[in-house]
């Protein structure tokens, strides 16, 4: 590593471009900025960055997301680009556009979060365009801003040849394995710093197939407590207390043990009855992400199934679990274990009999493919109750 910038100046920095949904005016809040970093980084309407979001059927509405901002005295020599994430409904309902659309380098994004950024892109152009050469650049983001984060950067590295340091707090996963693996190989996980909280449902978004940046594993992770997800763990607050004064080794300490195949194995063959937990989401993504990849090996199929046109991800999902119902009975076991823990977290399980005894029925594509949908949809609905609540208590997102 080198040259990156401490936990608490990327996290100030993240938390400080929400004045531009907090104050009543851009000139007010501007002025703000400016007052507190005190000449270091210059805030200014010429280099604000402004984007539009929604969903489908819905107004697209521009908002002020960010900055381009060349350090001055003690930050001399460092460009940093800020993107602020989910404060209006508009921007949220951006993250739950669940469809797929090539990034820059043509890997499989989420396509809300690529419109999103391509309306700042001729900005962008034009700002990047001025920086000093040899500048050290700085994607920062918090929420829908650091999947921006992300996908700037493998932008600037591709575009300008800059080699970019990112860093995230509480960020949705922006893409499937592919864009997540070759983003990493791109960027250098040693310059990501995806930073998160323990009862932060954010990073749970959208569910695998999608995958985080970086792909290697290298994460910051935060203790928050609890079993549920807790708004104030999303809040840029929050993140900036856990931060406090440690440094990025000191961080990366806390963070969990990853569980093994092993582990993963006892826990789908585990008959307790799985609550509606936020542990039971982290579960059940890497227990998906394990029988998928089984699946996959045994049809000899690769992630480019998951590109299909034709299709959505959930009824590639359902093929080839379903697929993987029709080899061996090992690997249909474990298909079925899968569909039993998912149906338990919506509630489900009472009304299926996929592990009933002398029941030797296996569950379809059909009834696989609902099962996946309920959880995806339970998890978005976990997901938005909590930022609901947040966002009703006045807390900047």
């Amino acid at each position: 590593m080198g040259r990156e910038v401490s936990p608490q100046l990327a996290a100030t920095i993240t938390k400080a471009v929400y004045r531009l949904t907090e104050i009543p005016t851009i000139e007010e809040a501007i002025q703000s900025l400016n007052s507190q970093f005190s000449g270091s980084l210059i805030f200014s309407e010429s280099n604000l960055l402004k984007g539009k979001t929604g969903g489908p059927g819905f107004i697209k509405v521009r908002t002020a997301f960010g900055f381009v901002l060349e350090g001055k005295k003690q930050l001399e020599g460092h460009t940093f680009i800020v993107f602020r994430g989910t404060k209006y409904l508009a921007d949220w309902l951006t993250n739950l556009n669940v469809l797929i659309d090539p990034s820059i380098a043509g890997n499989p994004a989420h396509e809300g979060f690529m419109k999103a950024f391509r309306s700042m892109l001729p900005q962008l152009r034009e700002f990047t365009g001025q920086l000093s050469n040899g500048s050290q650049v700085h994607c920062i983001g918090h929420s829908l801003g650091g999947a921006l984060a992300t996908i700037a950067s493998e932008w600037l590295n591709i575009e300008k040849g800059i080699q970019p340091k990112l860093y995230t707090f509480g960020s949705p996963r922006v893409g499937l394995p592919d864009f997540a693996r070759k983003t990493t190989h791109r960027l250098g996980s040693e310059n990501i710093f995806r930073v998160w909280h323990k009862t932060d449902i954010v990073p749970c978004i959208p569910i695998w197939p999608f995958e985080h940046t970086p792909s290697s594993g290298k994460d910051y992770f935060l203790p928050s407590p609890g079993f549920f997800p807790g708004a104030e763990w999303h809040s840029m607050d929050h993140y900036i207390q856990s931060v406090g004064r440690k440094n990025w080794k000191t961080i990366y300490a806390l963070r969990e043990q990853q569980p093994t195949e092993f582990n993963i194995r006892q826990w789908l063959s585990d008959k307790t009855i799985l609550g509606c937990t936020l542990a039971a989401v982290k579960w059940l993504q890497h227990a998906l992400a394990y029988v998928v990849n089984k699946c996959l090996s045994a049809v000899s199929g690769s992630y480019q199934l998951f590109l299909s046109t034709s299709s959505t991800i959930m009824d590639r999902l359902a093929w080839i679990l379903s697929r993987g119902i029709t080899f061996e009975e090992n690997l249909s076991g474990w298909v079925v274990h899968l569909m039993r823990k998912i149906s338990e977290f919506p509630g489900m399980h009472r009304h299926l009999n996929t592990e009933k005894p002398g029941n030797t029925e296996k569950p379809g594509k059909s009834l696989i493919r609902y099962l996946l949908e309920q959880l995806s949809n339970k998890v978005n609905q976990m997901a938005k109750n909590t930022l609901s609540q947040a966002l009703a208590d006045g807390r900047a997102l």
